[in-house]
């Protein structure tokens, strides 16, 4: 039975996947620089693989599953937010004249965008398997 668990486990590579997957399909996220995207990917898939481990054992009913479905909750909507506000960055329709604050920005909320994915893919992963 534990190899079963750990095979489970597996689930977080899906959501450390989607990241690789957004810098090599440019259509997922056409209003973004490729070049943010590309710089980005291996540092992103890492931290989505870690939430969605963390949210997946804490989905269990030893641990805490109330939490996990906060956090996946939380999750999930810092991805919906993160999502608009990045579509908002490149339509400069704000912070138009601080573009090293845009930038910035827009790598952080790139981050959140697959954080926030990997938590709410964790939970899923947990309450399906």
């Amino acid at each position: 039975m534990l190899w079963i668990e750990r095979a489970k486990q597996l689930q977080a590579l899906f959501a450390g996947a989607l990241p690789l997957i957004a810098a090599k399909v440019q259509f997922l996220l056409p209003f973004l620089n490729p070049k943010i995207v590309e710089e980005l990917w291996p540092i992103t898939s890492l931290l989505a693989i870690v939430s969605s481990g963390v949210t997946y054992n804490l989905a269990s009913d030893s641990q805490s599953p109330r939490g996990a479905r906060n956090l996946a909750m939380a999750g999930l909507f810092s991805a919906v937010t993160s999502t608009f506000l990045l579509i908002a960055l490149a339509d400069d329709l704000f912070l138009r004249e601080a573009p090293a604050v845009q930038d910035a920005l827009t790598r952080c909320l790139f981050a959140i965008l697959f954080v926030g994915i990997g938590s709410a893919i964790g939970w899923v992963s947990a309450k399906m398997l």
